[in-house]
C-alpha cells in the first residue's frame, strides 16, 4: 500500500502513537527517534550513557529516555503513556509512547485516541501475535487515520526479506479483516538506527522511505475548522452586578472550546438538546471580541435570545445539527477491572455533558483470533464488543464515522469515577462475512 502527500507538511503537526506487544521495541524506538533527530538534550544523553555502562551495556539503552516511571525502568516495560515532543525540518511531532503489556491496553487507547497516525511495532522473530491483534483493532475502531508497521529487529533475522514479506502479509491480513485501508510496513532495527532517520544500506530490497521521511510525509491531520460548526458549553458566564461596571451587569456568555467548524456574528444557532434557535449576536476571546471563531479557539458566545443554556449543551450549526438520542449502539473497549453486565448502571461522558446511562445489552464481543464478533454475555477487561445503552437524558451524539469528536463518549463509574470504557457511536464488529478467506497451498500462512 502506498500514501500520497495531498497537501504540504513543512510547519505542520502530527501526532503519533506507538503500540504492539511486550518487548518489541517501543520505547527503544521512540527513543532512537528523539537520538536522531536530535531531540535529547546532552545531559540526558549522558545520564542514559551512564546508566546503561552500570548495567554492562556496551551502547546507550535509548528506552530509558522514555521510560520515565521507577517501575517501569526496573521491570523494563512500559506502564503509563510517555508524552514526547520533537521536530524535524519538516514538521513538529507529539509522540505517545503507549504500554504493550496487555494489562495497560487502557492505556493505549488513551494514547491513541487523539492520534493521527499510529506506528505498529512486530518483531520479525514472532510475527502477529494476540496483542499485536488487539492494537491494530483498536486502531480501526478509533478510525486514526494512518497506520505504520514497523518490522522491528529486523537485524536478527539478518536483514530476511522472506520474512519481512511474511510479516507484512500477516499484518495485511489482518488489517483488511479489520477494515484498515492505510497500513505501510517498513524493516527497521530501533537498535541499531536502521530505517529509522535514514535508509539503511543492509536492507537493499527495500526500496520504500525510512520511518521518519515517511512521518515527515504523511498528509496533516483534517482542519477540524472545515467540518460542522460544534461549541460544547463549558461555562455560562454571568458576572455578578458587583463584580463589573454598570455597561456588563447584564452579560450573559456561554463559554467553550470550538470542537470544529467555524462560527460567525450573524449566524443562526441551535442550542441542543433543546432544539431552540437563536443568533449569534457577539464573540468575545478574553477582553477582545472576534467577528468569527474556528476550531479549536476557546471563547465565549453571546446569543440573542434567554435560552435556558447550561454546562454540557452543545450549540451547533442549524443544518447539520446532530440529532439528540436515548439510545446509543456503540463499540466499546472494555477498561474496566470487573466484568461488565447487561443491566449495569454507569455515568456516560460525551463532550462536557455526563448522564446516567444503563446498559440494555451486549450485542457481542471481537474475536482476536478469527476477527468476527461472537455472542458474549460479559465483556471483560480490554475486551472488544458491541453494546446498546439507554440514556437518562438526550444527548446529540454524532456517528463517529462522521465525527471522531462528536461520536466518542466514555463510560465512568459512578461510585470512584474511575473511567471504565471508551466507546464509539455507530461503529460496528466485523463478522463472518466480512472475513476473507485464508489462501491455501503454498500461499497459506499462519497468524
Amino acid at each position: 500500500m502506498t500514501t500520497t502527500t495531498t497537501a504540504p507538511t513543512r510547519g505542520t503537526l502530527l501526532r503519533l502513537a506507538t503500540a504492539g506487544s511486550v518487548d518489541d521495541g517501543k520505547s527503544t524506538l521512540v527513543g532512537r527517534l528523539l537520538h536522531d533527530t536530535k531531540s535529547v538534550l546532552s545531559d540526558q544523553l549522558a545520564a542514559v550513557e551512564r546508566v546503561s555502562r552500570d548495567r554492562g551495556l556496551t551502547a546507550a539503552d535509548l528506552a530509558l529516555l522514555t521510560d520515565g516511571l521507577r517501575a517501569e525502568r526496573e521491570q523494563g516495560i512500559t506502564i503509563d503513556v510517555a508524552y514526547r515532543y520533537f521536530a524535524t525540518a519538516q514538521r513538529s511531532f507529539v509522540l505517545a509512547d503507549c504500554p504493550g503489556h496487555v494489562q495497560y491496553t487502557r492505556n493505549t487507547v488513551t494514547g491513541s485516541s487523539t492520534a493521527d497516525v499510529v506506528v505498529l511495532l512486530v518483531d520479525a522473530r514472532k510475527g502477529v501475535l494476540e496483542q499485536t491483534r488487539r492494537h491494530l483493532a483498536v486502531t480501526a475502531l478509533l478510525r486514526v487515520p494512518h497506520v505504520i508497521v514497523a518490522v522491528n529487529k529486523i537485524d536478527l533475522v539478518d536483514f530476511s526479506q522472506a520474512v519481512y514479506e511474511r510479516v507484512n502479509a500477516e499484518v495485511q491480513t489482518v488489517a483488511r479483516e479489520l477494515g484498515v485501508e492505510d497500513a505501510i510496513a517498513i524493516p527497521v532495527s530501533a537498535l541499531d538506527g536502521d530505517n529509522i532517520a535514514t535508509r539503511s544500506s543492509r536492507t537493499p530490497w527495500y526500496s520504500g522511505p525510512s520511518l521518519l521521511e515517511l512521518l515527515e510525509q504523511l498528509p496533516p491531520s483534517e482542519d477540524p475548522s472545515h467540518a460542522a460548526f460544534r461549541l460544547p458549553v463549558q461555562l455560562v458566564i454571568r458576572p455578578q452586578g458587583a463584580a463589573r461596571d454598570q455597561a456588563h451587569r447584564d452579560y450573559r456568555g456561554y463559554a467553550g472550546q470550538v470542537a470544529s467548524g467555524v462560527v460567525r456574528v450573524g449566524d443562526e444557532v441551535v442550542v441542543l438538546p433543546s432544539g431552540r434557535r437563536t443568533t449569534v449576536t457577539g464573540i468575545d476571546l478574553g477582553d477582545r471580541s472576534l467577528d468569527k471563531a474556528f476550531a479549536p479557539q476557546s471563547v465565549t458566545l453571546r446569543l440573542a435570545d434567554e435560552i435556558d443554556i447550561s454546562r454540557g449543551d452543545v450549540i451547533s450549526s442549524v443544518a447539520d445539527a446532530p440529532e439528540p438520542t436515548q439510545d446509543i449502539k456503540a463499540v466499546v473497549c472494555w477498561l474496566g477491572d470487573a466484568p461488565l453486565r447487561p443491566g449495569q448502571r454507569l455515568l456516560l461522558k460525551h463532550g462536557s455533558r455526563t448522564v446516567q446511562s444503563a446498559v440494555r445489552t451486549i450485542d457481542g464481543a471481537l474475536d482476536l483470533d478469527s476477527m468476527t464478533s461472537d455472542p458474549a454475555d460479559v465483556l471483560e477487561l480490554n475486551d472488544i464488543g458491541l453494546v446498546t445503552l439507554r440514556l437518562a437524558s438526550p444527548v446529540p451524539v454524532e456517528n463517529y464515522s462522521t465525527s471522531r469528536l462528536g461520536g466518542s463518549f466514555l463510560l465512568i463509574d459512578a461510585h470512584d469515577g474511575r473511567t471504565v470504557a471508551a466507546g464509539m457511536v455507530g461503529a460496528t464488529l466485523p463478522t463472518a462475512a466480512d472475513a476473507p478467506t485464508q489462501p491455501e497451498g503454498d500461499e497459506a500462512w499462519e497468524i
